[in-house]
């Protein structure tokens, strides 16, 4: 996703059952700056029209980092969840 002001995912994924979720892939977790986890923040408030009654879209049942190195995956205080590659099953 990319809109006109520049804010844009890597992925959004939805499931079977309606529910979806965004990720934004960095190198490493070096790459999860305040402004990536803000920008994430943004979008979901964008989709959800920041508490608009009349959005038609859901909440993200997951937003989060996908990242190309590091060996466990965990979910930050904040709720985003930062998944390395290597624990991502094909």
């Amino acid at each position: 996703y990319r809109d006109d002001k520049g804010l844009e995912v890597d992925f959004i994924i939805e499931l079977a059952d309606g529910r979806w979720g965004a990720f934004e892939v960095k190198l490493s977790s070096m790459g999860i700056t305040d402004h990536a986890v803000e920008r994430l923040h943004k979008f979901r408030a964008l989709m959800t029209g920041n508490g608009n009654p009349m959005t038609q879209t859901s909440e993200p049942s997951f937003l989060g980092f996908i990242v190309g190195q590091g060996e466990f995956a965990y979910q930050r205080d904040d709720g985003l969840l930062v998944l390395p590659y290597a624990c991502i099953e094909p």
